[in-house]
């Protein structure tokens, strides 16, 4: 046998030779998929995948942030501190029902408001 013939025979049966028409079908399903309209549950979780994390993070940053400058010298114990409440020294009868004006802010807008 022949140094060429033996080429040509082991160029025949090597695994890295595709049949005939196998890029343009790979590339016809590559187009396809590139051009499919992406699922809502896709969508959705694409972005949860990458937030979510981040998310965690900050959450546990600002916690110890949190429990690293609570006020203990008022009395402030740990769950306080992540829930960010603080003592008030307001007496029984000073308080008074607090409104969602109150809470967001506008109760400054009411005439005569301080």
């Amino acid at each position: 046998m022949r140094e060429d013939e033996i080429r040509d025979a082991l160029r025949g049966e090597r695994a890295d030779a595709f049949a005939p028409g196998f890029a343009d079908r790979t590339l016809s399903r590559w187009h396809a998929a590139r051009t499919a309209p992406l699922p809502l549950s896709a969508a959705l979780t694409r972005p949860f995948r990458v937030l979510a994390p981040l998310a965690a993070a900050a959450a546990i940053v600002f916690a110890a942030l949190s429990v690293r400058h609570r006020d203990a010298a008022s009395g402030q114990t740990l769950s306080d501190a992540l829930l960010g409440a603080r003592r008030t020294s307001v007496q029984p009868s000073q308080q008074r029902a607090v409104t969602l004006d109150d809470i967001y802010g506008l109760g400054s807008l009411k005439p005569g408001a301080e």
